[in-house]
């Protein structure tokens, strides 16, 4: 979806999408997180019905972790 956004505007503004590496590779780690999630599915889902509250803190710490890590590491470059 955020893909999606970000070409949208660029469509309408200018007509040129310009990705960096560091937004590819947090797109990579959320498709490989949900793929991970989707193999474990029950494990997952038992531990989100015994701790909702912790599950929910864990997601959002990885998703800020994702986003702040890789876009430290990884060069400025459009590609």
């Amino acid at each position: 979806m955020w893909m999606l956004i970000r070409g949208f505007g660029a469509w309408r503004e200018s007509g040129q999408l310009e990705i960096t590496t560091a937004q590819l590779a947090v797109v990579a780690g959320f498709v490989l997180a949900a793929l991970l999630l989707t193999r474990c599915a029950d494990l997952v889902k038992r531990f989100y019905a015994h701790h909702p509250v912790l599950t929910s803190a864990i997601a959002a710490a990885s998703g800020v972790a994702l986003e702040f890590g890789f876009s430290s590491r990884f060069p400025n470059e459009g590609i």
